[in-house]
């Protein structure tokens, strides 16, 4: 039994007639007629009644009409689900999200807006720290990560877009001496306690911080090494010392914390936020949120990818 002899059989079982049968599906009679012989001596058994006045379906012509029926509709509905995959406008999209970060203004531009334009896509998120998120990306279990540009690997198989651009600062809680100075400069910051990630879990957000304090002039004497950028964030809100953050972090709570700005008018290091992916994706999905996030960034200035 082929499509072909399916669509025939439905067609003369709905309308009762092979010349209406015919004529709905624009082939001649005499097609439809053999196709269903050749069915039922394929089958082995008569699926029609045939007389001069009407056709009707036998017994077992019934159950087989009712359950290709089923079969026909769940065909085609498979074929209107891969059509869709296919196009990206349904699927499953897997986002990781930096721990620390706050993309709340990210979120409603891009993603948000992604979300309400592809509705049959799932959109999936977590947070990753800074040992899983290369890793999660290369084995796929998630699609897209956004992160610092800084902490992206300069490698060929990677890929990132910028979803915007931050300056830094140094970061303390009100409750710390500094965090109660009114003009505080760069020689203030000496004597207390400079809090960082630990180099040996990630180098590049280690010489990051250490970069943006060489930039404005300061020399550490006391520093801190955490394992994570949370661990970071609770020692600067427990008032243990200060940090280097932008203000798209989790620390941008103006009624717990100070973000103090002493480059005046030097140049510092500006922190990109990216979304970074798999440039050879064979998701769908993915490939659908690339190409809405090119038409939402056109006029922007956003940089295309890492290696192009």
């Amino acid at each position: 039994m082929n499509h072909l002899q399916i669509a025939y059989f439905l067609a003369v079982a709905k309308y009762g007639s092979f010349s209406e049968a015919a004529r709905r599906l624009f082939v001649a009679q005499s097609a439809i007629s053999k196709q269903i012989i050749t069915l039922e001596t394929k089958l082995g058994m008569r699926l029609f009644v045939r007389d001069k006045r009407k056709i009707e379906l036998t017994q077992a012509g019934e159950i087989l009409y009712r359950e290709l029926q089923k079969y026909n509709d769940w065909l085609e509905q498979a074929i209107n689900m891969a059509r869709l995959v296919d196009q990206g406008k349904t699927g499953v999209l897997n986002i990781g999200i930096q721990h620390g970060l706050d993309l709340i203004a990210y979120q409603l531009k891009y993603f948000s807006n992604f979300s309400n334009e592809y509705p049959g896509i799932q959109t999936n998120v977590k947070r990753v720290s800074l040992q899983e998120h290369i890793p999660e990306l290369y084995l796929g279990t998630i699609d897209l990560l956004l992160t610092f540009a800084f902490l992206i690997p300069n490698v060929q198989d990677l890929s990132y877009k910028v979803l915007g651009r931050e300056k830094d600062y140094l970061v303390v809680s009100r409750s710390h001496p500094l965090g109660k100075l009114e003009k505080p400069s760069p020689k203030n910051f000496g004597d207390y306690t400079f809090v960082t990630i630990e180099p040996t879990i990630s180098q590049l957000a280690y010489i990051n911080s250490i970069n943006y304090l060489k930039s404005v002039g300061i020399t550490p004497t006391k520093v801190i090494h955490v394992p994570s950028i949370e661990d970071i964030m609770l020692a600067i809100e427990f008032g243990l010392g200060y940090g280097v953050s932008c203000k798209a972090s989790r620390l941008s709570d103006e009624d717990a914390t100070v973000f103090i700005d002493v480059s005046k008018g030097k140049k510092t290091p500006i922190a990109e936020i990216v979304v970074a992916y798999k440039p050879e994706t064979e998701n769908p999905a993915l490939k659908a949120f690339l190409d809405y996030f090119e038409m939402s960034s056109e006029g922007e200035g956003g940089e295309p990818s890492k290696t192009e």
